[in-house]
This record gives C-alpha cells, structure tokens and sequence, in this order.
C-alpha cells in the first residue's frame, strides 16, 4: 500500500521508497541537506554542472554512498531535467 511519510518522502506501490529532491547543481561541494520548514523536498546540492545527466549521475553517486546501496539501486523516476527530482 502507498503511503506518504512527509511531504518528501513517500512509499510506493511497489513498497518503494519515492524521495522529492530540489537539486542545486554546481554546488561548491556535494551535500544532502534536509527540507526548510515546511519544506516539501529534500535538498541536495551537487558540484556537477546540469550537461548531459552529469547532475543526475552525482546525485545517484551521493545517494549511494551516504545510504551504502549500489548506484543500480537508486533510480531517477522523473523531473531529471529539472531542479526538482524524484
């Protein structure tokens, strides 16, 4: 069953954890900070410049070895072209 846990983060049909990003891509240095007040994503900043899914791989990257999955495990679902991900 589907259920929201925040306003960022919700679970799946699939039992699958969803997580609403806001990415600030060429960022000074690669972090995962958590929503502002009422905030309705998680806030990630990566160095890699927006080309060619180069944000969205260093996303997956930071994902992956702050949470110790494998990058295989992480997936973009939608917005990759766009500030706010899923």
């Amino acid at each position: 069953m589907a259920e929201t846990v925040s306003n960022w983060l919700r679970e799946d049909s699939k039992n699958e954890l969803v997580v609403v990003l806001k990415v600030q891509p060429r960022a000074s240095k690669n972090a995962i900070l958590l929503p502002k007040e009422d905030g309705d994503a998680l806030r990630v900043r990566v160095t890699a410049a927006p080309v060619d899914n180069a944000a969205n791989a260093a996303i997956i990257k930071l994902f992956a070895a702050v949470f110790g999955l494998k990058r295989s495990a992480i997936q973009i679902i939608g917005g990759g072209g766009d500030r706010e991900v899923r």
